[in-house]
């Protein structure tokens, strides 16, 4: 294969696998640290498409000269190679477009720490609504938002036998992320525990504020 062609291959390949590689573990591994190696990775993938195209024309130009290279196979390879350049780019903005969504999802966790089921759990807030139908002692519910305008959460449900639930608090605001967690209690008061970070599989979070 001619080092030209090799380069421009690999010069699509590397940023592709280096990338996609770096996003599965950031979803699995929310740490800053991954997500400054997939800005470098971008930012290193224009580099290598712009060194890809280089290599790729150099090609185009020197197979055209060589006897050995049909006029067919140089058609086909030019046509891979720059296919699989110019792929990086709608991978690329997959990716972007998946880390802007995840970041800015808010979870709402509803915990049931009193005796009695609740039923008719609704949780809303900046625009948005979710039904958690019932949720027995000692479980937990939760719910995805993405904040479409500035407010606050609340919780509304039923207790058997028992006066309603009723909880206000965390203030939320469009592209919000974070996690929040209402905790009812076997009063009924409920405590809004609030983490600006996403968490997620058991990973920790940056900060936490409570809130009674």
């Amino acid at each position: 294969m001619n080092r030209a062609l090799r380069m421009a291959i690999a010069s699509g390949v590397l940023p592709l696998l280096t990338g996609v590689a770096i996003f599965l573990l950031w979803l699995a591994w929310p740490l800053k640290e991954l997500a400054l190696a997939g800005i470098f990775v971008l930012l290193g993938g224009i580099v290598c498409f712009l060194n890809g195209g280089v290599a790729l024309g150099l090609y185009w130009v020197r197979s055209g000269r060589d006897p050995a290279v049909t006029p067919r196979r140089r058609w086909l390879a030019t046509l891979g190679a720059g296919a699989l350049l110019l792929v990086n780019f709608p991978v690329a903005a997959g990716v972007i477009a998946a880390v802007v969504r995840q970041e800015t999802r808010l979870t709402v966790q509803v915990d049931n720490a009193c005796s009695q089921t609740l039923s008719n759990v609704r949780v809303g807030g900046g625009g948005c609504e979710a039904a958690l139908g019932q949720i027995p002692p000692g479980e937990s519910a939760k719910c995805y938002f993405w904040i479409e305008q500035d407010g606050s959460l609340s919780l509304q449900a039923d207790r058997e036998g028992a006066s309603p639930v009723n909880g206000q608090g965390g203030y939320v605001t469009h592209a919000m992320g974070g996690h929040s967690i209402f905790t009812v209690q076997e009063d009924g008061t409920v405590q809004l525990e609030e983490r600006r970070t996403r968490l997620d599989r058991g990973h920790a979070f940056d900060a936490t504020v409570s809130r009674d």
